[in-house]
């Protein structure tokens, strides 16, 4: 090809020059030269109207300051107009977009972008509502009580959740960890049992809020809220001599409850929500319901529980078909046990009457495992409390209470 005069293209006081006559590789091409910040530029083009295209671009860029874009390569300006043709409509500049992917790659540590952007859009729901708290534990009470939970149950749910939402007056998707740290900082005063039991009712709050698309799938804020040690308090219990005294001052109602505590080992709420139904007097057998037990490793577990002779005889005379065992209040039913303690010239002890036939059956039967079934417990728990607390001949005294005796 004859070399011939370059071909100028200017922008205002900017030009660059094509020139014609070259080959590269055998190939005659057009070379496009320029300057950018006194240094000198060059591309080779296949044809005239493409060098002209791309010489029209960097006088542009030249002319308009963008000399990092005029200063780039023309794979580097393709892969620029790309990036810059998604990212269209967007409202993202492109050095935004690539400050963020950066920042992003950094936090996955090598991990996939789209993987973490799937993850999240399948936990961030886009339809979350946003609701107060004290409006989401209204819905949670509302559901309970048409899924005929007991008032009990309710009251105490009310009252934990009451706490929490007293204290933060804002959507239940604000919240923080440091917010639930502060919570569990401010039941400093109850005793751990009681402080557990509010924190199990603000984790049920959430977990409905989450149900009901009012949190993300994985809200973990409640990771900042631990449980506090309790070892389900002093192990206290009564002599046999101390509950024969009690069962005699007891009122004809309060006898069997605190003779199915005593005997059969019972917690108190099991008991508040048992019905005759799940006595078996024939077969020696009380059937504690999943929905009666307590939770146990987060679920209920239903659990049989011998009936044993002593205690059958207290039972039998006020047995009945079906119905609720206990037909008062859960206040009035620790206020009738604890006018027969009290009328026995004795102080009420709290789980006293568990624990005590936790202790006696270990001793009766020297199962561990046996016990540990029949009490809702584990093995560890009855290792750690109950193992060593009575001897066998105290246990023979204890099952050996009977209304007689009393």
């Amino acid at each position: 090809m004859k070399r011939t005069a370059p071909i100028k293209v200017s922008e205002n006081s900017v030009t660059a020059k094509i020139y014609s006559g070259t080959t590269s590789n055998g190939y005659s091409c057009f070379t496009v030269v320029w300057r950018v910040d006194g240094l000198r530029k060059r591309e080779v083009f296949g044809s005239l109207s493409n060098a002209k295209a791309r010489a029209r671009q960097i006088v542009e860029a030249l002319d308009a300051g963008q000399t990092e874009v005029a200063g780039m390569n023309r794979s580097d300006v393709e892969a620029f107009e790309q990036a810059s043709s998604m990212l269209a409509g967007s409202g993202v500049s492109l050095v935004q977009a690539v400050r963020e992917y950066v920042a992003a790659l950094k936090e996955l540590d090598g991990r996939p972008l789209m993987d973490a952007a799937r993850y999240y859009a399948k936990t961030h729901p886009k339809d979350i509502k946003k609701m107060l708290i004290s409006e989401v534990a209204d819905l949670l009470f509302k559901s309970k009580l048409e899924s005929r939970k007991d008032s009990e149950y309710i009251r105490q749910l009310a009252h934990q959740c009451g706490k929490f939402s007293a204290m933060f007056n804002k959507n239940i998707g604000d919240i923080t960890q440091d917010d639930m740290a502060l919570f569990r900082d401010s039941l400093s005063k109850l005793a751990p049992r009681s402080r557990n039991n509010v924190i199990a009712g603000v984790r049920e709050l959430f977990s409905f809020a989450k149900k009901n698309k009012l949190v993300p799938k994985d809200f973990d804020q409640l990771d900042a809220v631990e449980l506090f040690e309790d070892d389900d308090g002093e192990i206290t219990t009564y002599t046999p001599k101390e509950l024969a005294a009690i069962l005699s001052k007891a009122d004809a109602a309060a006898a069997p409850w605190i003779a199915i505590r005593a005997f059969a080992g019972l917690r108190s709420c099991e008991v508040l929500k048992l019905d005759w139904c799940n006595v078996d007097l024939e077969e020696g057998i009380i059937t504690v319901t999943a929905k009666t037990a307590k939770k146990k490793g987060g679920r209920r577990e239903r659990r049989n529980v011998p009936i044993s002779k002593n205690l059958s005889a207290w039972l039998t005379p006020c047995a009945v078909k079906d119905g609720p065992f206990v037909e008062v209040g859960s206040k009035a039913f620790e206020e009738l046990q604890t006018k027969a303690v009290t009328a026995a010239g004795l102080e009420w002890r709290k789980n006293a009457l568990r624990h005590s036939a936790i202790s006696y059956r270990v001793a009766q039967t020297q199962n561990v495992a046996q016990v540990a079934l029949e009490a809702g417990n584990s093995p560890k728990v009855i290792f750690t409390n109950y193992l060593s607390l009575m001897k066998p001949a105290e246990a023979a005294a204890w099952y050996a209470i009977t209304p007689a005796v009393a």
